[in-house]
Order: structure tokens, then sequence, then C-alpha cells
């Protein structure tokens, strides 16, 4: 299927579930120790009489259903009773009884993308209560992003758009657009800004820009009561993940001490942790605290994104789980496992006179993938060094061949560099 196929079906199919869900509503009126209840959904309405139905009207094609009324009517103990259905921005229903006309009910029709879906925020926080984890917990948001044969994205893999350094050309000005509906809110607070912002930050376009909408936000002065309230408004009602993401980044712009540890529940599931991060980011050693736990409790993008995002204080538990705990597998791109060797300070530690025999094949797993890259310099500026130290300390532990290895492979690559100059540049 075509990209522009799957786009036209799915939005078909979040559309229809929409409408069959707004059109899913009751009329209830009481009358004489009867009770009367009128039900109307997408494809049939409903007459029911003190808990019987009595009349029912289906709409099985798809001409019907675009019908706009619908009457339904009956008798029971001596009631005569009839229902009229319909209208197009509002959907009213009109009680007779008896053959008079007795009340009209009106249902005011609104088709907001997240009035009748799962929020988010209260479903990760009910799993991970009954579970105390993430393993295995599906999005509710998952049937409007994908049709049923898509490849899902495995979670939190947008990270790779969102911390890349390729630009689109459109993300300053989507971002732009963004923070004008977003001042405007403030200055106007209303349903309908709102529903335009969601609307807005919903679609999964939204990474690529989202950075960018936070440095201009920053830069956007605020009244942070007002901010926290619409970030707050947004955290309750997101339906789609993209949202949540939109929020917790108007969130990171006011202040997050009253929701850190929601915001440590959210973090620990890897489709928000990369976002979570970016939110707390700079709000002090308690904020990072959660980011330390967020990175400790995720495995793949999640991990990554926080370990990227880590900022100072960096804890001597921090470095130390760094250095000895953090899983260094096979997998690991070279900016993640230069991220690692900096933030816990590995050319510090090597330093040392006599490191451990655990120190050592650490640092072994940790130097090879970077001397294989070009940037290395740039990656890592303290490779020089700590490479230097490396090569001091395996005089020391280097006793059987197969701990030869690794240091061929760096003597290989080192011969393929002017070492000098990357020596010279990292002075």
């Amino acid at each position: 299927m075509s990209e522009f196929k799957r786009f036209i079906s799915r939005t078909w199919k979040n559309a229809k579930k929409d409408i069959k869900a707004e059109a899913n509503q009751q009329f209830k009126i009481d009358f004489e120790g009867h009770q009367i209840v009128v039900q109307s959904t997408f494809d049939c309405t409903t007459l029911v009489v003190d808990d019987e139905v009595i009349d029912e009207k289906y709409r099985p094609t798809k001409l019907g259903k675009l019908r706009l009324s619908e009457t339904v009517k009956g008798q029971k103990d001596g009631l005569d009773v009839k229902a009229k259905v319909g209208g197009t921005t509002t959907l009213d229903c009109t009680f007779y009884i008896n053959g008079k006309k007795m009340i009209k009910q009106k249902r005011e029709i609104q088709i907001y993308a997240w009035k009748h879906r799962t929020k988010i925020i209260p479903f990760l926080i009910e799993m991970y209560e009954k579970n105390g984890s993430f393993e295995n917990v599906v999005l509710p948001d998952d049937d409007y992003y994908f049709l049923e044969d898509d490849e899902r994205l495995a979670p939190g893999e947008y990270c790779d758009r969102l911390f890349s350094l390729e630009e689109q050309g459109y993300e300053d000005t989507f971002a732009k657009r963004l923070v004008k509906k977003v001042d405007w809110l403030l200055e106007k607070p209303a349903d309908k800004t709102r529903n335009d912002i969601y609307e807005a930050v919903m679609d999964d376009d939204f990474p690529e820009y989202a950075f960018a909408f936070k440095e201009q936000l920053a830069q956007l002065e605020v009244d942070e009561d007002a901010l926290y309230k619409e970030a707050k408004w947004f955290m309750e009602h997101a339906a789609h993940r993209y949202v949540v993401d939109f929020a917790l980044l108007l969130l990171g712009r006011t202040t997050v001490k009253k929701d850190l540890e929601t915001l440590r529940v959210i973090g620990r599931h890897e489709e928000f942790t990369a976002f979570v991060a970016a939110a707390i980011i700079g709000h002090g050693a308690e904020a990072n605290e959660i980011l330390f736990d967020n990175m400790k409790h995720t495995k793949n993008y999640g991990r990554r994104a926080a370990l990227i995002l880590l900022n100072e204080p960096i804890t001597e538990e921090m470095q130390q789980w760094l250095l000895y705990d953090i899983p260094l597998t096979s997998d690991l791109d070279v900016v993640t496992v230069a991220m690692i060797a900096q933030k816990s300070s590995l050319a510090t530690a090597l330093k040392a006179d006599v490191v451990s025999e655990a120190l050592f094949e650490r640092a072994t797993a940790i130097l090879v993938p970077l001397v294989v890259i070009e940037e290395l310099a740039e990656l890592y500026d303290e490779l020089p060094d700590a490479l230097l130290d490396y090569v001091r300390h395996a005089k020391t532990h280097i006793t059987s061949y197969e701990q030869v290895h690794p240091l061929a492979k760096m003597a290989l690559s080192f011969a393929e560099y002017d070492w000098e100059e990357v020596f010279e540049s990292s002075t």
C-alpha cells in the first residue's frame, strides 16, 4: 500500500471510530413511575421502557447511516410512547407520550480527537501500579497510528529523528506557528484553541520539530502559572502519544517539582523517556535523579535518550553505574558509547596508578568501538588521554592471547588516522 493510500485508510478508519463514539448518546425521562430511555448509536436507535426494549430501528446500509432523523415508538402498560431523534450540529430527542409532546432534550455534537479515547497518562500510571513495569504494555493509541498490517515502531524509535542533525527545512516554521498558538491560548484560553493545538501536534511529524519548538518556547515571555495550567490540561486529556510529548515540553517550561513522581513513571516507558528528559533538564539535582532513574529502568531508545540528555550535576553514584553497570551490548551505536565514556569520567578513572580488572575490562569494551570512526575526537575529546592510560594499564592486565585482540584492533585503527593532529586538537 502506498503512503498516500495508507494515510487515507488510516484517516477514514479513525474518523469512523470518532463519529461512532460521538453518535452513541442516551436520552432518559421519568413519567408517572415509568422510566423511558432512548439509546442512539451509529447503527441503530432503541426505545426502552422500564428496562424492556419496545422498538428498535437499525440502519444496516451506509446510506441509511446518513439519515438525519429516526423515530421509535411502542406501547407498554397503557403508555403510548414515541421518540424522534435527529439533528446535525446537535442530536435532539423529542419525547411524545399518549400523543402529547413532553420534552425535547439536546446533546451538542463535538467530535474531538481525544474525547472518546483512553487517556494515556492515567493509563500509564494504572499499568505501572498494576504490573511494576511497562514490559509488553501496548499504548492505547496504537490503533490510531497503525493499520492492522503496519509494522510497528519500537517504543521511542523516533529518537533518531529527535536527535538528528539533519534538518528537513520546515522545523523552525512549524515550531514558530505552534508557539504563536500557545501564546494565543495563554492570552485567551478557550477549548477551541486547545483543540486546534491538539490536532496540530497529534500527528507523527511532531518529533521532527519538537526541539525547535522547545527552543522557541523558552524565548517566549509567559505567565508560568497559566502555562502550567495548560500543560496539565494537555496531560490530562492526551489520548495520543505525541500530545503527551507536547504537554511534557509545556510542563518543562514551567516548574516540574510538583510532578516529579508522575514524570518518573512516565519516563520509565521508552516512548516518553526522551521528552521527560527534555522537560526536566536544567531543573536541578532532584530532576536529574529522575532522569537517572529512567535510564536504569529503560533498555533501548529510552536509555539512549536519557543518557544523551543527562546533565550536570552527575553524581558519583551515576558515574559508577555508567562505569560498571550499564549494559555494553554489541548493538550500541558509537554516540551512545561516547556518552558513556564521557559521563562516567572514564578518562579520569584510568589516570589512577592502578586499576581493577573490572575497570580494565569495561574500558576495553568502551574504547574499542570509539577508535573506528573519524569523528572520535569530537564525540569524546578525552579519548587520546584515555587511550594512553589504557595502554599503560594493559601492560599489567593483559595476560593471555585473547586479551591482545582488542589492543590489536585499536592498533589497526590507529594506522588510518593522523594521530598527531588528533592529540594536538585534544590539548
